[in-house]
């Protein structure tokens, strides 16, 4: 433990002594001055010894912290996890026809604060994907400039699809929809500018393009791996309720009714790390959230535009989600998505797919058990399957598939 900053006690014993040759009226005259000057030190070597000793402030508040004092640093740590069963079936699949098994689906630590100021945030996010290597997902710094402005800077989600930016943390359904897969903006690096008033927000991004985090300047073959410029823009309007509300998709009971309206552009030209090649894209989503009576309701249309050496492609997907619950604890769910490749896929089917569950609220999202299951009415191009969501590519001729899953999250 750190000790007092006071003088030796031989020091201050020097200090009150009187001087020799001096005379008496004038000794005790200097040495009262004398013992008053200790006596203002040892009070203020006091005072910070207990600015020293003072424990900083611990405990919980929707995450473990640690904050000091005088409340100039602050950090908060917060953990994920889920764990799910998968199963798909599908028609003359190769080599077989069902496929299943248990997935480490999501393992996620964040670290979160401020510097100096609350006005200086940070934010960091990691984990471990199903193949078990860390990952650094986020990490960027926030100023907040004023009550309404603030800069981030460094790698976070581009202002694009609304289905993205609501936190893995918060889905409705055991993963995201497979034209969000095809269409998301996933994280980025860069600089972004967002306001934030009572009725809209809006948000402006410069980055490396689509899909760009971690990435160099170009590889070890000299290619590079960043967009020429990449600008993004959204624009979100409440006409009703708080914008707490509309952190998830969930309307819980005894909530306000909540509608959102949302908006959002991206372009980009150059190099573009999905496909690996020099492309022209223009991005863009309308989507809407409305929250009513323990139901809810959301929908997105996204449409992309792509300029490629061999041509170009306009792509379009579709989706239509809600919840309605049947209890304070239980939420039945469905999902509807339909998108359209331009026939840039090998089996220039259309995505069709609808998806049924239930969530089970032990804790809200902290705790909470949900199960799903999908049928694709057509086959199911290459460019939309995502395995770690369950969905495998059908081959020519196939007549779709299904998929079922079970997951179990833990929030902490």
């Amino acid at each position: 433990m750190p000790q007092p900053l006071v003088s030796p006690p031989w020091v201050i014993a020097l200090a009150v002594l009187p001087a020799s040759g001096l005379s008496a009226q004038t000794a005790t005259a200097q040495s009262d001055e004398t013992r008053a000057i200790v006596s203002e030190m040892l009070a203020d070597a006091e005072s910070r010894s207990a600015l020293v000793d003072a424990p900083p402030a611990t405990g919980y508040d929707r995450g473990f912290f640690i904050t000091g004092d005088s409340n100039a640093f602050r950090l908060s740590i917060n953990g994920m996890r889920s764990f799910r069963y998968l199963l798909n079936a599908r028609d003359d699949a190769a080599p077989d026809d069902l496929s299943h098994g248990f997935q480490t689906a999501r393992t996620r630590l964040s670290f979160a604060g401020h510097v100096v100021d609350p006005s200086w945030k940070f934010f960091i996010l990691t984990g471990f994907p199903p193949g078990g290597s860390s990952r650094l997902f986020e990490a960027q710094i926030k100023k907040e400039l004023d009550t309404h402005w603030s800069v981030t800077l460094g790698q976070f989600k581009l202002p694009l699809l609304y289905e993205w930016l609501v936190t893995e943390r918060q889905l409705q359904f055991v993963d995201r929809s497979l034209v969000e897969n095809r269409f998301s903006q996933a994280y980025s690096q860069g600089v972004m500018l967002s306001g934030a008033f009572d009725s809209f927000r809006l948000h402006a991004a410069f980055s490396d393009g689509l899909r760009s985090s971690g990435t160099d300047l170009v590889n070890d073959s000299g290619e590079p791996l960043n967009a020429d410029w990449a600008a993004t823009a959204r624009f979100e309007l409440k006409l009703d309720g708080a914008w707490a509300q509309y952190a998830d998709f969930e309307s819980w009971r005894g909530d306000a009714p909540l509608l959102v309206l949302g908006a959002a552009i991206h372009a980009q030209d150059g190099f573009d790390i999905t496909s690996h090649s020099d492309r022209r894209i223009l991005r863009w989503t309308v989507d809407a959230e409305w929250k009513f009576l323990g139901g809810d309701i959301f929908a997105a249309l996204v449409g992309s535009h792509e300029d490629f050496a061999a041509g170009s492609a306009d792509l379009f997907g579709v989706v239509v989600q809600g919840g309605l619950f049947v209890s304070d604890n239980t939420e039945l769910i469905a999902r509807y998505e339909w998108g359209d490749l331009d026939d840039t896929g090998a089996l220039g089917q259309d995505l069709s797919i609808l998806t049924l569950g239930v969530n089970r609220f032990f804790a809200r999202h902290a705790l909470k058990l949900t199960v799903d299951a999908g049928y694709a009415f057509n086959p199911v191009d290459a460019p939309w399957t995502a395995s770690l969501r369950g969905v495998l590519p059908d081959a020519p001729g196939d007549d779709g598939q299904i998929f079922a899953r079970v997951q179990f999250q833990v929030l902490f």
